[in-house]
This record gives C-alpha cells, structure tokens and sequence, in this order.
C-alpha cells in the first residue's frame, strides 16, 4: 500500500472524528488539549506494539535458527521493532530539547522574547 492511498483512507476517518468538534464550535485550545490528550493515549499504546513486534521478531528469530530464510525474517522484524522505538523516542528528545531551547512550559505557554527596551510593571 503507498503512502498516498494509506493517509486518503485515514483522512476522511479523522474528518468523521472531528465533526462533533467543528460542528459546536469547539475554540482552537479547547481542540488542542483534545488532540494532546488522544496523543497522551495513543503514543503508549504505540510504544507497545512497537516493543511487543520487536519481541515477536526475538522470537521468530529463535524459533527459527536452523532456517536462513526464518532468521532474515527475524532480523527484519526485530530491526523495524528497534527502528519504531528509536524514532520515537528521538521525537521525545527532539521536542524535550525544543521546549526547554525556547522556554515552553509542560502546559505549552510560550512567552516570546521582547525586542525593544525593557518595561516596567
């Protein structure tokens, strides 16, 4: 399946899905909290799978040590496992090192800096 065809099945899903949010008029931060906490839900679960595919391919590799072709396949499983696991705690990393570079709270507030002379309060 090409990447195209893979995101024009999921983009009328994720359209469906919205539709309560858009049709009550939720604002943009109300929306924004609601994608933060699916994600919150989601990355995890992902990281399982990720992990339980690794160990999947552990096992197929094991099982399969008198068979080359068993072994490849294990390999396979176990590198795409590793790969998946290393991109996202990479992206962990890379919005970690964002968020503390640019001063962004956990609650995501941002305070841009000021270019002039400083004001007093």
């Amino acid at each position: 399946m090409t990447i195209q065809k893979y995101f024009s099945s999921w983009v009328p899903v994720l359209l469906v899905l919205a539709m309560p949010s858009i049709a009550f008029a939720v604002t943009f931060e109300e929306l924004v909290v609601k994608f933060r906490t699916w994600m919150n839900l989601i990355i995890p679960i992902i990281f399982g799978i990720a992990l339980i595919y690794f160990f999947w391919g552990l096992a197929t590799f094991i099982n399969n040590s008198g068979d080359e072709k068993g072994r490849e396949e294990g390999k396979s499983k176990m590198i795409w496992g590793i790969l998946a696991l290393f991109v996202m705690v990479a992206i962990w990393g890379i919005l970690r090192f964002i968020s503390t570079t640019l001063d962004i709270d956990e609650g995501g507030t941002f305070d841009p800096p000021s270019f002039g002379p400083p004001t007093r309060s």
